[in-house]
């Protein structure tokens, strides 16, 4: 279960090997008016570890390698945090409806979903609330920010033959960012997450029904409620102007879970890595002034 997820948006599989693209094009750093190119294209290869869904115990390891695309407009963007339509954006706070999605993970191979559906792709969208909480700037330059995000998103999830609803998904974040270390080539971060699912999201994960029980996993009705916490460290270098290499470690807690007597619930905690590189091939001339 890969996840393609924009930063300080972690949709629930931020919780597990599913990180991958939290750091594409780091761009949420200090307000500032910057003029940036309109669209951007190039390549990225990743490589991340982890696990198949939260609070499960079986690595989850891949690498890819996959172009991405960055668009900016006045209301619209998209590869700076997934796709976003901006309602209210200034120094202080930004107000936005967005979009992020994870790959699905088999069940096949692992032993304690052995014999049961397939995860399949997840896609969530919804609002959320970005607040400024402290910006500062430094002798060398650089620059940090505080925020707090507060998200309420639908999720869904796809074999891309049907589509099912899984109900809402609420995460509180606090982030800390140091940016332009180094003569402006290396950025740094924190960020904690907490998340709440509605049962649908509980279920997908957790739920055995009476059909796949055995005798060594029994039924069991999964409920809403608190799905888990996690903590990142990240940072960024960049190599050139248009190479940046990139790389994350997040402890994830899912101790006192809603759901931790499932039989599906294997561990209070798991650790999750990543590594990637980003090289931006083309630009537009076309340049637009952004808050960053």
């Amino acid at each position: 279960m890969l996840q393609l997820i924009p930063e300080r948006e972690p949709p629930v599989r931020a919780l597990t090997s599913t990180t991958c693209l939290a750091l594409v094009m780091m761009a949420n750093g200090v307000f500032a008016s910057a003029s940036l190119p309109v669209w951007e294209l190039g390549v990225g290869a990743f490589a991340i570890n982890g696990q198949d869904y939260p609070a499960s115990d079986r690595a989850n390891n891949r690498v890819l390698v996959a172009p991405f695309g960055v668009y900016r407009s006045d209301r619209f963007r998209l590869g700076e945090g997934g796709l976003q339509a901006i309602a209210v954006e200034n120094p202080r706070y930004r107000f936005d409806i967005s979009v992020s999605g994870s790959l699905n993970a088999n069940s096949e191979g692992n032993p304690l979903r052995e014999g049961m559906p397939d995860l399949d792709f997840l896609f969530e969208i919804g609002p959320q609330l970005v607040v400024t909480l402290d910006r500062d700037q430094f002798a060398d330059k650089s620059e940090s920010t505080t925020e707090l995000a507060v998200q309420l998103r639908g999720a869904f999830s796809t074999d891309f033959g049907s589509v099912s609803s899984l109900g809402p998904v609420a995460s509180l974040a606090l982030e800390y960012e140091r940016e332009n270390m180094l003569d402006g080539k290396l950025d740094l971060g924190v960020e904690f997450n907490a998340v709440f699912a509605g049962e649908d999201m509980h279920d997908l994960f957790y739920q055995v029904d009476a059909e796949f029980a055995t005798a060594t996993r029994p039924a069991y009705d999964a409920q809403s409620g608190y799905l888990g916490s996690d903590i990142s460290f990240s940072g960024s270098y960049a190599m050139t102007p248009d190479i940046v290499v990139f790389s994350g470690i997040s402890w994830n807690s899912y101790k006192d879970a809603a759901n931790e007597n499932s039989p599906l619930f294997e561990t209070d905690s798991t650790v999750n890595s990543w590594l990637g590189l980003l090289w931006r091939l083309r630009e537009s001339s076309r340049r637009i002034t952004v808050l960053r």
